[in-house]
C-alpha cells in the first residue's frame, strides 16, 4: 500500500498575530481579558465542567457538551 503526499490547492495563510500582541505571553493574558466572540461554554446550557487537578495546587477545567454525531472536538 502506498500513500500519496497531500497537496493543497489553496495552502492556508500563515497565522500572523497583530503588531500589539506579538509575544505569546501577551496573547495568553489578552485571551482572558478581551471579550470572546462566541458563546461561553460555562454560561449554562448543557455544558458540564470537569476539574482536573495538576501539580502545584492548580487545576484544569474541561467543558463537555453532548453533540448529535460521533465526532469529538478538543479545543
Amino acid at each position: 500500500m502506498t500513500t500519496a503526499p497531500l497537496v493543497l490547492s489553496n495552502p492556508p495563510s500563515p497565522c500572523t498575530p497583530p503588531f500589539w500582541a506579538r509575544g505569546g505571553h501577551l496573547q495568553t493574558i489578552l485571551g482572558h481579558l478581551l471579550p470572546a466572540r462566541g458563546p461561553r461554554l460555562d454560561s449554562g446550557g448543557d455544558a458540564s465542567a470537569h476539574r482536573i487537578p495538576v501539580s502545584g495546587g492548580d487545576e484544569l477545567v474541561a467543558f463537555w457538551t453532548e453533540g448529535s454525531s460521533d465526532v469529538v472536538v478538543y479545543l
